[in-house]
């Protein structure tokens, strides 16, 4: 029996023999539903207030610098470090 994915309204259930394009299928399915970008923008959002370093957000999140500050730009989100250059540029004046 192959990699089986049944969807109950916006919960997905799938099995754990997936292959890897079953696995991208089900990546697809959730972006197209929205629930993937709301999920990233509230939990981006939510790290990048929490934490003093992009290094320390990004680990918090299991995601590589560059996304993490990629992300804070497509969201609009200030990333720890440009809070952190706006609080000693606002302390100079």
């Amino acid at each position: 029996m192959g990699p089986r994915l049944l969807t109950n309204g916006s919960v997905l259930v799938f099995s754990l023999q997936m292959t890897d394009q079953s696995v991208r299928f089900v990546l697809i399915y959730l972006r197209m539903e929205g629930v993937i970008d709301k999920m990233c923008s509230e939990s981006v959002a939510r790290v990048a207030r929490m934490y003093k370093q992009n290094k320390d957000a990004s680990a918090a999140l299991g995601i590589s610098l560059r996304y993490f500050a990629r992300l804070c730009r497509q969201y609009q989100i200030e990333t720890p470090y440009a809070r952190h250059r706006r609080r000693i540029h606002e302390a100079k004046r």
